[in-house]
This record gives structure tokens, C-alpha cells and sequence, in this order.
């Protein structure tokens, strides 16, 4: 008889333990689970707005960085050329629009060839201002 009354206040103990501890976990009104200490993040993905070689890195491996801040220079001989091609190609598109609209108001050209033009030298101006902005960045 002893080693039942044993067990039977073993398991009534153990149910009251369990239910002590459901009892304040559920008083939490939450699933989270609580602690302390410090997070290290040991993977960060890095991308840029034009490619090209890294050249010179800015920042040393756990350097604390900010939005903005320069982390590496990327050599600009190919960001260069594409403006100078840009350049170029918009300022044969600006004289091509030039003389189509002179053209286009004495009626030698058709709205058609004259549209064309002018959509060619929007096009160009607008690949114009991405390669500036490409370079400058």
C-alpha cells in the first residue's frame, strides 16, 4: 500500500506542477518566448545600382555603417565611355529633331518621319540622363 500512496502523490504532485506552469504560461496572453542577449548578424547581402570592378573597399569587416555611406569605389572607365556614347548619340539626335522640325514646318516631311525623329531624340536624351546618372553615382 505504500508504494501506491507513493505514486498516487507523485502524480498528483506532477499534475499540479503542470498546472501551475500552464496556468502562468497562458497567463501571458502570448507565444513569445523571452530572453536576453545579443544577436550577431554574420551574413548581410550587399548589391549596387551599376556594375563594374571594386577597386578600393571604403570599410573594414565589422565596421559599423550607415544608408548612405560609401562602401566601395568601382572603376568608372566603362560608366565614362557609356557617357560619351550617350553624349554623342543625343547630340546627333538633337540636330536630326533640329532639322526635321525645321523640315517638318516648311511640310518636306510627314508627321510620321517627323515623329519618328522626335521620339528617336527623346529616347536618346532620356538614355542620356541615365548614363549621367550612372557616372555620377
Amino acid at each position: 500500500m505504500d508504494q501506491k500512496k507513493a505514486i498516487i502523490i507523485f502524480a498528483a504532485f506532477a499534475l499540479l506542477a503542470a498546472g501551475v506552469f500552464i496556468f502562468f504560461f497562458l497567463q501571458r496572453g502570448d507565444d513569445r518566448l523571452v530572453a536576453s542577449g545579443t544577436i550577431e548578424a554574420t551574413e548581410v547581402t550587399v548589391s549596387s545600382k551599376v556594375s563594374g570592378r571594386v577597386v578600393n573597399v571604403m570599410v573594414d569587416e565589422g565596421d559599423r555603417v550607415s544608408e548612405g555611406d560609401l562602401l566601395v569605389k568601382i572603376e568608372t572607365k566603362e560608366l565614362a565611355a557609356a557617357l560619351k556614347s550617350a553624349q554623342a548619340k543625343y547630340s546627333l539626335a538633337k540636330d536630326d529633331y533640329e532639322r526635321s522640325r525645321k523640315l517638318y514646318a516648311d511640310k518636306m516631311i510627314s508627321p510620321q518621319q517627323f515623329e519618328t525623329v522626335r521620339s528617336a531624340f527623346e529616347v536618346a536624351s532620356a538614355g542620356l540622363e541615365m548614363a549621367r546618372i550612372q557616372y555620377e553615382n
